[in-house]
């Protein structure tokens, strides 16, 4: 494990839970979000779980999911799958739709409540839960209305999300952290505002992955190319400046300096 993954693990996973970084960002779009209210609604429902007792992991399960997406009503958004308030968890517990992956973060969460360790497990283009008690595991997705997922399951929805055959390896199945579920979360509302070309909330979810990501120059030079599109181009040359020296083979690159060369004429311009 690199300096890097092992400062942010600490950092986010031990000082920071993954409501509060999930709870950051959406607060980027919604200034005067309620993060207190949201997070006692969620402890809130998750006491409201009546798991079976016994050892049987998977009927533990098979009660959360029903709870979850029958008696709160939690479902996958599959006919708005793009929409930016799937990623927001404000939006998803008023509206009771998501994607996989922010209806993973409220159950990782209600599970605590409710005494079942739950995870997330970052498959290839999809999102799905781990649930562990003992040596037992199970597998679940959420997103549509839930299921148990036996490793061909697993296999199907990576193939399917893709467009790719390949073979889940043990890794493709581990539980995530929260660094890497956040980011996950981050790069599918880039991905979003990318295609819509909305620049303003792109620069905000890029600011908050080069947070994540302190040292990592693709996100540098990412963040200051679309601070210059924005016109905001002070910043960005600290940005393209930063990723210079990071990358000494920058200069080679004819878009890269485009962007450099215009940042530092309009910076002249206002000294």
């Amino acid at each position: 494990m690199n300096d890097e993954l092992h400062h942010s693990e600490n950092l986010f996973n031990e000082e920071n839970s993954l409501l509060d970084l999930a709870f950051a960002f959406a607060s980027d779009e919604y200034p005067n979000l309620d993060v207190d209210g949201y997070k006692s609604e969620i402890r809130m429902m998750g006491k409201g779980i009546q798991l079976p007792l016994g050892k049987d992991l998977e009927m533990k399960v098979k009660a959360f999911m029903r709870y979850f997406t029958h008696d709160l009503g939690f479902q996958g958004n599959q006919k708005d799958y793009y929409n930016p308030a799937n990623s927001f968890l404000n939006q998803v517990i008023d509206r009771r739709l998501g994607i996989p992956i922010s209806l993973s973060v409220l159950a990782i969460t209600m599970g605590k409540e409710s005494g079942l360790r739950i995870f997330g497990v970052g498959l290839p283009g999809h999102f799905v839960n781990l649930a562990c008690e003992g040596r037992q595991k199970v597998y679940f997705d959420l997103f549509q209305g839930g299921r148990i997922l036996e490793y061909s399951d697993c296999q199907q929805l990576a193939w399917g999300a893709t467009g790719t055959n390949f073979t889940l390896t043990d890794q493709h199945l581990e539980a995530v952290n929260n660094l890497q579920i956040i980011t996950r979360m981050l790069a599918n509302l880039r991905i979003i505002y990318e295609r819509s070309n909305d620049t303003n909330r792109l620069v905000k979810v890029l600011r908050r992955m080069a947070d994540l990501h302190p040292t990592e120059p693709s996100l540098m030079k990412e963040l200051g190319i679309t601070l210059c599109k924005s016109s905001r181009h002070s910043e960005a040359l600290k940005w393209l400046q930063k990723y210079q020296s990071r990358v000494p083979e920058a200069m080679q690159d004819e878009s890269f300096k485009s962007f450099l060369k215009l940042a530092r004429q309009e910076e002249s311009l206002r000294n």
